[in-house]
């Protein structure tokens, strides 16, 4: 996707945000139970958030064109190679709209753990955002714990990730 075509498509959706009922866009508050979504992997598999129930969650919405998500992606790497052992998983939901782009990037940046694509209910229940990264952290208990905008220092995604178990 073109740069111009990008600003043109958030400029929209910030249009629609804007006069759409805050109830429909809102995503759950720290503390709060995550409702159910599913994901398709790149793979094709369906995953589902009950599979992840009694373990961490940290659900990550990237792009490839996103500067911060470069590095982001490579201490994600690191983070789950670190705690998948204790339990964590780590779902990271392109934002893409080119299946070569994702491709593209993985094959430069490899990453161990699933990557799906964006579908329109994980926007009715994480909330609106035009720009990537934005992290969800959901707990054991399958109560959102952490709501990142933007990249996060790695200690302090740590922190979280070791307050989750």
């Amino acid at each position: 996707m073109s740069f111009p075509r990008r600003s043109f498509l958030a400029a929209g959706l910030a249009l629609v945000c804007a006069f759409a009922p805050s109830f429909a866009l809102a995503a759950p508050d720290v503390g709060e139970p995550v409702p159910a979504f599913e994901a398709r992997l790149l793979s094709g598999q369906v995953v589902r958030s009950a599979q992840y129930r009694q373990r961490p969650l940290l659900v990550v919405f990237w792009a490839s064109w996103c500067p911060p998500c470069k590095g982001e992606m490579a201490e994600l790497q690191k983070l789950y190679e670190r705690h998948r052992g204790r339990g964590l998983e780590i779902l990271a939901i392109s934002m893409d709209e080119d299946r070569r782009d994702i491709d593209e990037f993985l094959r430069a940046q490899p990453v161990s753990f699933p990557v799906a694509r964006e579908n329109d209910r994980h926007g009715e229940i994480f909330g609106p955002f035009l720009m990537p990264p934005r992290l969800f952290l959901i707990g054991r208990d399958g109560r959102l714990r952490l709501a990142q905008w933007g990249a996060m220092k790695a200690d302090a995604l740590e922190a979280a990730i070791r307050a989750a178990f």
